[in-house]
């Protein structure tokens, strides 16, 4: 653009004498240089508001090509260095989010999967942005509110769109459905969650009227979690309709934890009542290796989780025992496969159990503490009490396992607060 500069065009210029010609130049080169200070003045002002202002606000503008902006998912600087892609910040800043156990590493197949599956689906990266932003530290609570719920307002108009459309039903609208209902659990806004569930879960049994019958090997992974009834039923295989079954198992586990506690402040029969708590055991241990008998990693952590749960709901192996299951479960646990944050509860009941069985002090106990610690931050859990009601709506422990369970929240938070 050409510079704005003042000229002149004055009839009988030539008459004009020395003196007055002489204040006409300066006039006319005062005018152009206080333009030009001015001009200067206001590119300087815009270029120090550009690089003063932080990732998070100008994520917040972004448009949707900018969503769409390329990734490199192998390249090794995706984790380490601070960008103003959606995507890039998720993984950056809410990584524990996505991979809480520390999974998923730079380059590998499972991160690329869930780089793609956000690419796929702006509704997704809305959705994910929503509890980042409302529960980034960087962001006064208001105005983490007030944007987030900006954020679930663009995910849920972009979902009702895409359900006007054949092909609505991919799978990046599950997942951002599914990460809208985990807001909502994050909110403790149980109303807003169970429609979504409901939704989800309507979803997945329009999908398959429509022949569309796999589920992703990573929807699994987030499914398993809730083991919420209409979702359950909605993936039920018909040709193994006990197949994943947890809220079967769950209600199991119930039943055996309410038996446990009788027989601890029950003073008749205790003989006649452990031997029902031995058989109850382990037909539990069947009952998990036939329900959860598959290889993949996801499903075996939680298989794993599950027999070392009930090992120490009732112990009766020694501490050599204990240990190799906690290391098992480790070792399960690390195996790359793609947590979404729906999971997350999950997560944390198995790193849990994996802490309450290792032997204190031993290097296992320290990895799984470390973990709670990285998770507890993400997740911004307030206390024991909140804790435990987490672990709780999992699988709940019995009264002397749960003193256990507190004993390491102890452990995690020591020296946090």
């Amino acid at each position: 653009m050409a510079p704005s500069f003042t000229f002149v065009n004055v009839s009988n210029a030539p008459g004009l004498g020395p003196k007055e010609a002489k204040q006409m130049r300066g006039h006319i080169t005062k005018t152009n240089f206080a333009k030009r200070r001015q001009r200067l003045g206001q590119q300087k002002k815009k270029s120090n508001t550009a690089q003063s202002s932080s990732p998070s606000s100008a994520l917040i503008t972004l448009d949707e090509q900018q969503l769409r902006h390329e990734l490199k998912p192998v390249a090794p600087s995706l984790l380490i260095r601070p960008t103003y892609s959606p995507v890039e910040y998720l993984l950056c800043e809410y990584r524990a989010l996505i991979f809480p156990a520390g999974l998923g590493s730079p380059g590998s197949n499972r991160e690329a999967d869930w780089i793609a599956l956000l690419h796929s689906e702006p509704a997704l990266v809305e959705a994910s942005m929503a509890i980042a932003i409302r529960h980034s530290p960087r962001l006064q609570k208001t105005q983490g509110i007030r944007e987030a719920s900006v954020r679930k307002g663009r995910a849920i108009k972009m979902i009702n769109e895409r359900l006007d459309t054949p092909l609505g039903l991919t799978d990046g609208v599950l997942s951002a459905v599914f990460t809208l209902t985990f807001a909502e659990l994050l909110e403790s806004d149980i109303e807003a969650r169970d429609v979504h569930i409901q939704g989800l879960a309507q979803m997945i049994k329009v999908r398959r009227s429509l022949g569309n019958t796999d589920i992703p090997s990573w929807f699994g992974d987030f499914i398993l979690y809730y083991s919420n009834l209409p979702l359950i039923n909605a993936l039920r295989n018909e040709d193994d309709p006990k197949q994943m079954d947890v809220a079967a198992i769950r209600s199991d586990i119930n039943d055996l934890r309410q038996l446990i506690d009788n027989y601890h402040v029950s003073t008749t029969l205790k003989k006649d009542k452990a031997s029902i708590i031995r058989y109850e055991v382990h037909r539990l241990q069947l009952k998990v290796d036939t329900l959860l008998g598959s290889q993949e990693h996801y499903i075996r952590s939680l298989h794993d989780s599950l027999q070392l749960f009930l090992s120490l709901l009732w112990p009766v192996e020694g501490r050599r025992s204990l240990d190799i299951k906690a290391e098992n479960l480790k070792y399960a646990m690390l195996q790359p496969h793609i947590r979404l944050c729906s999971s997350m509860q999950l997560l944390v009941w198995q790193l849990f159990v994996g802490a309450a069985a290792a032997e204190p002090a031993s290097e296992v106990r320290s990895w799984y503490v470390i973990r709670l610690r990285e998770v507890v931050s993400s997740m911004r859990i307030g206390g024991q009490d909140i804790a435990m009601e987490t672990l709780a709506g999992v699988f709940a422990p019995d009264a002397r396992l749960l003193e256990k369970f507190k004993a390491v929240w102890n452990e995690v938070t020591f020296g946090q607060q």
